[in-house]
This record gives C-alpha cells, sequence and structure tokens, in this order.
C-alpha cells in the first residue's frame, strides 16, 4: 500500500507541476503582451507582409495544443497576399484571433471545431481578412467590448 501511495503522491507531483507551469506561462505571456501593446500606439510601420506566412508562423506554436483538442486550422490565404503594415502589429492581432478561437473551441462541449482564415480582395489596395471559427460565439452584452483592449 505505501508503493500505491508513493505511485499516487508521484502523479500528483507531477500534475500540480505542469499547473504551475503552464500558469507561469500564461503570466509570461500576458506581461509580453503587455509590453507590446504599450508600444502598438508608436508603430507606423509601412512594409510589406505576407500575410499566409504572418498566419501560419503564429499557428504554428499552437499546433500540439490544437491537435491535443480536435481543432482543425486551415489557412485560406494565398502566398502572394501582400499588405503594407508592421509585421509585430499583424502577429498581435493574429495570436489575439488564434487564442480567442482556440478558448472558445476549447469550450465547446462537441461538434465540429475548426479555425478558417481567408481573404478576399475587394480592389488592388484593399483586402479584407476572414478569420471564423465554430466556437461558443460571443454573448450579445459583450459584443460592445470586443475591441477593448484586455
Amino acid at each position: 500500500k505505501l508503493n500505491d501511495l508513493d505511485a499516487l503522491d508521484q502523479r500528483l507531483m507531477k500534475s500540480m507541476d505542469d499547473v504551475v507551469l503552464k500558469g507561469v506561462e500564461r503570466g509570461l505571456g500576458l506581461a509580453e503582451r503587455l509590453r507590446k501593446y504599450e508600444r502598438i500606439d508608436h508603430d507606423d510601420t509601412q512594409l510589406p507582409v505576407a500575410l499566409a506566412a504572418a498566419i501560419d508562423e503564429i499557428a504554428a506554436p499552437s499546433e500540439p495544443l490544437r491537435a491535443k483538442a480536435g481543432i482543425e486550422f486551415v489557412n485560406s490565404v494565398t502566398a502572394d497576399t501582400i499588405v503594407t503594415g508592421s509585421n509585430e502589429l499583424f502577429a498581435i492581432l493574429f495570436r489575439n484571433l488564434l487564442d480567442n478561437s482556440i478558448d472558445a473551441l476549447t469550450a465547446k462541449q462537441q461538434g465540429i471545431r475548426k479555425i478558417e482564415v481567408r481573404t478576399a480582395a475587394a480592389d488592388e489596395h484593399l483586402v479584407t481578412i476572414h478569420w471564423t471559427d465554430t466556437g461558443i460565439g460571443i454573448l450579445p452584452e459583450n459584443c460592445s467590448k470586443i475591441f477593448d483592449p484586455f
């Protein structure tokens, strides 16, 4: 019985380590986002940004989490879709959208779990980005807050 208790204790300690590590990682991520957010208003970079590559770069680190949660990620943006702006600001935008989509899909109890990104060009100077997911949605009372930081 002591061996069983020792094995149980080891599993509990491993679980606690995982919980603490995830909490630390979230805290560090939030601190980094706050640090970057401070500079957003001062970033007037106007360089070519390949949207498909920027989205893929942001999505890559979350692939194991998405796979574990059964979330399909589809980036339908073509490689030749180039916009002008700040790669860093696009990265912040896409990371926020991805985090929100993953949160919404992880909370979903059943059904399809899918994130899709695509673009539509209205003319040679305007590209619309469509970021959709099959998550639980936004409560109507929160819609007026979606552009509020944090």
